[in-house]
């Protein structure tokens, strides 16, 4: 969907949980806000940005972090700890309400995997259906979310793997480019694994689908763009 640049809001948003890997920072672009979801506004200070909004029951955030968010005046949407939202599905409505048009969500990933597919699943809401971009970097992976009026076209090195799952029932008609195993118009279903590990043959991979939610899945990608320098623990 094509909309005037001029009215175009990238958001950020940070989950809690693990610490999102620093590098990934360097492979969001340019952004407007930043958004946290509970204990996220930690793992922003640590990454030294500035914050402007954090949502939750605020109940995993440090006493530090509280203290910073008071000090600092940052707007706060506060919710009860007995709610049927997770802090992250609170953390990306509002972006949505304060008007984002592309949102991409910073994750350490974790060794909750309840948390990890609560939030791939809230990546795929209708909530975030209008938005030109959403994405995530969760960990060392790289997640774009495709739509019918939403195709994926991604820059990737060649030899990278690329998994395509569907995230809302079956994704229909799939029509990919620069993939070792091309899809023609196939469909993916939820409860099949058959879009796994796809291989990038080419400098520029693309995605696009007639119906259904699509994660398009980079697995890794951080370190093929980012090595890691000796001694980083991220």
């Amino acid at each position: 969907m094509d909309r005037d640049p001029s009215q175009r809001k990238h958001t950020i948003v940070i989950t809690g949980g693990s610490s999102p890997d620093p590098r990934a920072l360097d492979h969001v672009g340019g952004h407007d806000e930043v958004v946290c979801a509970d204990s996220g506004f930690d793992h922003a200070l640590s990454l030294g940005l500035d914050i402007d909004l954090l949502v939750g029951d605020l109940d995993s955030i440090s006493d530090h972090g509280r203290a910073e968010a008071r000090r600092r005046g940052t707007s706060m949407l506060v919710a009860d700890v007995d709610k049927d939202l997770t802090d992250t599905e609170l953390a990306l409505s509002a972006s949505v309400a304060r008007g984002a048009t592309g949102i991409t969500l910073l994750a350490g990933g974790g060794d909750r995997l309840d948390h990890l597919l609560g939030t791939i699943s809230a990546l795929a809401s209708d909530t975030l259906s209008h938005l030109d971009h959403v994405a995530a970097w969760i960990a060392w992976d790289h997640l774009v979310v495709a739509r019918p009026d939403r195709p994926v076209t991604l820059e990737l090195p060649p030899g990278s793997l690329v998994s395509l799952l569907s995230l809302d029932g079956s994704a229909r008609g799939v029509h990919t480019t620069g993939l070792r195993w091309p899809l023609h118009g196939e469909t993916l279903r939820a409860d099949r694994a058959r879009g796994v590990s796809n291989e990038v043959v080419a400098p520029e991979m693309s995605v696009r689908l007639d119906d259904g939610v699509l994660a398009v899945i980079a697995p890794g990608l951080l370190d093929r763009l980012s090595p890691r320098s000796e001694g980083t623990d991220s």
